[in-house]
C-alpha cells in the first residue's frame, strides 16, 4: 500500500524521473569532486604549516645565534645555525611564495567554481521535486494504516462528538489538567468502538539540591626563628541546598471503550518475557503459581473472590492478579484470547514482546507500549522534502513501514481479545449542539503544533503546559 501510495503521488506531481535521477546523478558528481578538492585543499594547508613552523624554527635559530655572537661567543656552531636558519627560512619563503600560496589559491578558485556549479544543479533538483513534495500532507500515515487494517478507522479531527460519546457512553473521566498539554491526539474507531492516541506534555513540581562552590583564600603572618613569615592559604568552600523544580516528561499510550466486561478493573505491568527462554518461563511460572494459589486460597478468609486460571502460564505472566470480577476476567480473556496473548508476549521477531502495560478501568482500557515512547508519531511532512526522488521515496517508505509496525503493535493487545472485536456498540447518539465543535484535545494539540515562542512568558525558561479554553462557536 505505501509502494501504490507513493507511485500515485510520483504521477500526480507530474515530476520527470528520468530528468531528476541525471541532475542527481551529477550532483553526485560534484559532491564527490568537491570532497576530493576540500581534501586536497587541507592537505596543502596542513603541509604550508608545518612549513611556516620551518621558518619559525629557522628564525629562532638565527637570532640565538646572532644573540650568541654578539656576546662574544665565537663558536662555529653558532655561525652555521644563523647561516642554516637563514637559508633554511628563506628557500621554504620562497617556496611557499612560488608553489603552495599559488597552488592553494588555483584549489580554491576551483572550489568556488565547483561549489557555484553544485548549487546551480540543486536548485533545478529542488525545482523538479517542488510537486511532489507539496503533496505531502498531515494524516498520510493514518489513511495508508488503516487500508491495511480496515477494521481500524482513524478521524481526520478528534471532534467534540467523540469525546462526549467517550464520556457518556464509557465513562471517560476527562480531567483538564493544568499540569497536562496534549502535543499530539489521534482518534478514531474499532468496529463503532471509540479509541484515541495521546502524547502528552507533564509537568510536575519536584525538588533539587543546588549545588556550589567558592575558592577562597587568605594570609596569615608568624614569627619563625626571628623572622616574620607570611602564608597564603587556600580552600573550597561548597554549599547545597533543596529548592522546588519544575520536572517535564512525555506519555504515550492509547485509550479504548468497549463494553465488555463493563465492571472488570485491573492493572496489568509488562513483564520482559520475551527475553526469557522457555525454560526460564517454566521455572518461573512453577515458582509463582504456588503463591497464587495460596493467595486463592486466603482469598476465601479475606471474602475476596480471587481464583487462579486454569492456565497457569497465562496467570503467572499476564499477571492481572488484582482484579475485581472473576466472572467478566474469564470472560474477556477466553482460551483463545489467552493464547494470542502469550504469543504476543513472547514475540520479538516482528513485534516487541510484552512491553505494554494495560489498564482496564470498566469500559475504558488504556494501554502504555513502551516502544511508542521512543517513535515520532506526529511527524511533519517536511520530513519528506528533498531534491532527490530516491531519497524521497526511502524515507517515505521506511517511516510509513515503520509507523504500521509501530501502530499496530499498540493496538495488538487489544486485537488479540475476541470478544472487543465482536462487541459494538449501538448507533451513536450525539447531542445537537456544542460550544466548540473540536475537543479541547484537538485545541490543545493544535495550539502546540504552532509557533509555541509566541505563548512563552519572557522571563520564562522552561518548557510551557498550554491551555486553552472557548471563547465562542
Amino acid at each position: 500500500n505505501v509502494e501504490k501510495y507513493f507511485n500515485k503521488l510520483v504521477e500526480e506531481s507530474k515530476v520527470n524521473v528520468e530528468e531528476n535521477k541525471e541532475t542527481v546523478k551529477q550532483i553526485r558528481k560534484f559532491e564527490s569532486e568537491l570532497h576530493n578538492l576540500r581534501n586536497k585543499i587541507s592537505y596543502y594547508e596542513f603541509y604550508r604549516v608545518l612549513l611556516i613552523l620551518l621558518v619559525i624554527g629557522g628564525i629562532v635559530s638565527v637570532v640565538l645565534g646572532i644573540s650568541n655572537l654578539t656576546k662574544g661567543l665565537t663558536d662555529a656552531s653558532y655561525i652555521i645555525a644563523v647561516v642554516a636558519g637563514a637559508v633554511i627560512s628563506g628557500l621554504v619563503i620562497f617556496f611557499m611564495i612560488k608553489r603552495i600560496n599559488p597552488k592553494l589559491k588555483d584549489l580554491k578558485k576551483s572550489e568556488s567554481t565547483l561549489q557555484l556549479k553544485l548549487d546551480e544543479q540543486m536548485s533545478i533538483a529542488w525545482k523538479q521535486m517542488a510537486p511532489l513534495n507539496q503533496l505531502f500532507i498531515e494524516g498520510i500515515s493514518a489513511e495508508l494504516f488503516q487500508k491495511t487494517v480496515p477494521v481500524i478507522q482513524f478521524d481526520r479531527m478528534f471532534d467534540r462528538k467523540r469525546l462526549d460519546y467517550f464520556v457518556r457512553r464509557y465513562g471517560l473521566n476527562v480531567r483538564n489538567d493544568a499540569n497536562v498539554s496534549k502535543l499530539y491526539v489521534n482518534s478514531g474507531e474499532i468496529s463503532g468502538n471509540p479509541f484515541y492516541i495521546s502524547q502528552d506534555l507533564i509537568h510536575r513540581m519536584g525538588t533539587k539540591t543546588y549545588t556550589g562552590s567558592i575558592t577562597i583564600s587568605w594570609t596569615t603572618t608568624s614569627y619563625v626563628n626571628g623572622k616574620f613569615v607570611t602564608n597564603t592559604h587556600h580552600q573550597t568552600l561548597t554549599a547545597s541546598l533543596n529548592k522546588p523544580c519544575p520536572y517535564y516528561s512525555e506519555s504515550k499510550y492509547l485509550v479504548y471503550g468497549n463494553e465488555a466486561a463493563p465492571d472488570l478493573v485491573f492493572q496489568r505491568y509488562e513483564t520482559d518475557t520475551e527475553n526469557l527462554t522457555e525454560k526460564q518461563i517454566e521455572r518461573k511460572v512453577d515458582r509463582t503459581i504456588k503463591k497464587l494459589n495460596r493467595k486463592a486460597e486466603n482469598s476465601i478468609s479475606t471474602g475476596t473472590n480471587y481464583t487462579v486460571l486454569g492456565n497457569s502460564e497465562f496467570e503467572v505472566l499476564f499477571g492481572a492478579t488484582n482484579r475485581n470480577n472473576e466472572v467478566q476476567f474469564r470472560l474477556l480473556f477466553t482460551p483463545l484470547a489467552q493464547q494470542q496473548l502469550l504469543a504476543l508476549m513472547k514475540e520479538k521477531e516482528y513485534g516487541y514482546g510484552d512491553e505494554f502495560n494495560f489498564i482496564k478501568e470498566r469500559k475504558i482500557n488504556t494501554l502504555y507500549p513502551k516502544h511508542l515512547q521512543k517513535f515520532n508519531i506526529d511527524l511533519k511532512p517536511s520530513y519528506y522534502y528533498s531534491y532527490d526522488l530516491e531519497e524521497i521515496r526511502k524515507k517515505f517508505t521506511e517511516y510509513n513501514n515503520e509507523y504500521f509496525r509501530q501502530i499496530y503493535f499498540t493496538f495488538a493487545p487489544i486485537l488479540a481479545i475476541p470478544l472487543y472485536q465482536q462487541q459494538k456498540p449501538q448507533e451513536y447518539i450525539y447531542q445537537d449542539l456544542y460550544d466548540s465543535y473540536l475537543s479541547f484535545y484537538e485545541h490543545e494539540n493544535v495550539v502546540n503544533n504552532m509557533n509555541s515562542k509566541a505563548f512563552i512568558h519572557p522571563l520564562c525558561h522552561t518548557r510551557s503546559i498550554l491551555k486553552t479554553r472557548v471563547m465562542k462557536s
